[in-house]
């Protein structure tokens, strides 16, 4: 392809228009250039459809193929000062988590592996300064993900030891991100611990008066 080749992506249920270099679209993504070189109708016709993709996390993943960096609206390299308007921030915050775990999908779907990365260093930065993973990513999380996902670890890890996940929270919880949560904990207990703690039960504790 010649440096100046445009592509095409319609995005979302309106299909919104993002015109982008072939060169740096296919420069990350071997997935991309097999799309665009290939006989496939996105080689015939220059255009690539994302109909169940977020124009905003789409926005995001074209800045990465040019930039190599994606910009966040709330902690980006300078964790304690993108709070922007603090009224809104952890709405702002829950939203800008899905649209950080929707981009790590679509880095899925097109092999790009090190914005996958870019974004797992994103959302362990963000718990660390501010708060835990929107619960509103759960679900999208395990939907959108197969057994033995990275994201799905992560997810798992960060649920399993917060200090702010409830109940409730674990009422709405998606069966796999609970089998998970019990894998870390597993993971967590050095065989000794969990062999004493199996000795420890006694069928008295549980009986009934």
């Amino acid at each position: 392809s010649s440096p100046d080749q445009m592509i095409t992506f319609l995005v979302g249920d309106s299909q919104q228009k993002f015109i982008i270099h072939m060169e740096f679209a296919c420069k990350y993504s071997e997935v991309l250039k097999a799309a665009f070189d290939g006989p496939f109708i996105e080689g015939k016709t220059g255009v690539y459809n994302l109909e169940d993709v977020n124009p905003g996390t789409f926005r995001l993943f074209a800045e990465y193929l040019y930039t190599g960096k994606t910009t966040l609206l709330h902690h980006n390299v300078n964790p304690t000062g993108n709070h922007g308007n603090e009224d809104n921030h952890i709405d702002e915050c829950a939203e800008q988590d899905l649209t950080l775990v929707q981009l790590w999908v679509l880095a899925d779907r097109f092999l790009v592996r090190t914005l996958q990365n870019q974004v797992v260093v994103h959302i362990e930065r963000i718990r660390r300064c501010c708060l835990d993973m929107s619960t509103k990513c759960w679900d999208y999380v395990y939907d959108n993900t197969s057994t033995g996902s990275p994201l799905r670890a992560l997810v798992a890890e960060q649920c399993a030891w917060s200090n702010l996940v409830d109940g409730d929270d674990l009422e709405r919880a998606p069966q796999d991100l609970l089998k998970d949560m019990v894998q870390a904990y597993r993971k967590a207990l050095p065989d000794r611990v969990r062999q004493k703690n199996s000795d420890a039960i006694q069928s008295l504790d549980y009986f009934v008066f």
